[in-house]
């Protein structure tokens, strides 16, 4: 019988960073494997070791921009056609975005049939809507398309299916998302090609161009640190907030720790009791292994190896694989081959980030629509559309609960709903880690 035992330890590192690194969980006494990680048991005896880390290089093949596009292309090809090998059907997740379109269009030319397609559509939000892109792609391809409905009043059902499946708590990944369509797709297609990794490779997300945290970042150093200190913990702008800490940070260590931050140390200590403010977070582990940060020769490569080692394995990759398997749906990952990931991994940063346009060299090589290549990203609203409905979650799930997750400070809690003092996205982690605690630490389920 195993009685499960919160590691606080976890728990509090999830709140910096909005997942929980390995190899720690959310249960004390259980471990995951690393990144890039093996173990085998032989005889009672436990081994373990990496086999893979990531490395930055210079000393790639000299190319011509368009013979790396050209050489990208035939990347993509042969990893898109080993993932449609398949005995079972094989289906696509389309958002209309930059990467499932690429993969969505180079998949429909190998396959002999046609494929089905799956979308979120959000008839509730029509801001972060992107149906008409992912509508424009499966036209394209001429896919069986078919879109699900995400609305708000889903929401709350839907985060403790999430929670129990993840077994940990975690907000990196779009595991809402994930769990409506693995759910839909699973009664069509038995695997699923998804774009994830892209972004990583690449340079796919704006924040990768932070200017407030870049900014404090070049001038670190140059300024009283005690006085950008007390300015980040003042100004009510995040972006200028996390650009005062990025002055503040006494050290490289504490710079690359800012850029992982989800929220200020004021606000955790204020939201979590007392008995809990006392631990520390393990945040070494969020760091990438001194090897891989040694072998980075710029800013970008930088702050992707970041991404790339930390918050995609554990933060993405796994919750999203446990969310699809629970409904027996395998998801695969072409640019995430090892021959896409080796090419990224020498590419020079000028072709990832140019004229600040994300994604350069790989929107040279998609082959979709313009007014795909020249979107911007989309995504649920949390201020204006999510965030209310994490309020009343808050007052059902930790206000009202009956076994509520002794780290959370209720009172504070409590006043802040009331007078609408506490932010949104400090409510998002709350409601999260007492979702998680209600079907991971109070469930009769877990105890095996």
């Amino acid at each position: 019988l195993y009685e499960p035992t919160p590691d606080a330890v976890a728990v509090r590192t999830y709140l910096h960073a909005g997942y929980v690194p390995s190899p720690l969980t959310g249960f004390e006494g259980v471990s995951k494997i690393p990144p890039g990680g093996w173990l085998t048991v032989e005889d009672g005896v436990i081994r373990e070791g990496r086999f893979w880390l990531p490395r930055f290089r210079s000393d790639g093949p000299s190319r011509t921009e368009a013979e790396h596009v050209d050489h990208l292309r035939q990347l993509i090809e042969a990893a898109i056609s080993s993932h449609l090998d398949a005995d079972v059907p094989v289906g696509l997740f389309i958002s209309g975005g930059l990467d499932s379109s690429t993969i969505a269009l180079s998949a429909a030319g190998l396959h002999p049939q046609r494929l089905k397609s799956y979308s979120i559509v959000f008839p509730e939000d029509p801001g972060a809507d992107e149906s008409r892109f992912s509508r424009l792609i499966a036209g394209r391809i001429g896919s069986d398309h078919h879109e699900i409905e995400f609305r708000l009043d889903d929401l709350p059902g839907i985060l403790s299916k999430v929670a129990r499946a993840v077994e940990e708590p975690s907000l990196r990944s779009p595991w809402v998302l994930d769990h409506l369509l693995a759910k839909h797709a699973s009664t069509g297609v038995k695997a699923v090609l998804t774009g994830e990794g892209a972004d990583e490779l690449f340079g796919g997300y704006p924040w990768l161009r932070n200017r407030p945290y870049s900014v404090g970042e070049s001038f670190n150093g140059f300024f009283p640190r005690r006085l950008a200190g007390s300015l980040a913990t003042r100004l009510r702008d995040y972006r200028a907030r996390r650009g005062f800490r990025a002055l503040a940070a006494p050290d490289r260590r504490a710079l690359d720790l800012e850029w992982y931050r989800h929220l200020s140390p004021a606000l955790t200590d204020d939201c979590l009791s007392p008995d809990f403010t006392s631990i520390e977070p393990n945040l070494d582990l969020l760091l990438p292994a001194p090897e891989i940060l040694a072998s980075c020769s710029d800013r970008l490569q930088r702050r992707l190896a970041i991404e790339l080692w930390g918050r995609l394995p554990d933060g993405i990759l796994m919750p999203s694989d446990k969310v699809s398997m629970t409904h027996s749906l395998e998801l695969r990952m072409p640019f995430l081959d090892h021959p896409i990931v080796d090419y990224a991994l020498g590419l020079p940063s000028k072709l990832k980030i140019k004229r600040r346009s994300e994604k350069h060299i790989l929107k040279l090589a998609s082959g979709v629509p313009q007014e795909i290549v020249t979107r911007q990203k989309f995504g649920l609203r949390y201020g204006s559309v999510i965030g209310p409905v994490f309020a009343r979650m808050a007052r059902d799930t930790i206000l009202d609960a009956r076994d509520l997750c002794p780290y959370i400070q209720r009172d504070t809690v409590e006043t802040g709903l009331a007078k609408d003092g506490v932010s949104h996205w400090v409510l998002i982690h709350l409601v999260m880690l007492q979702c998680w605690w209600g079907e991971c630490m109070k469930s009769e389920a877990v105890r095996v």
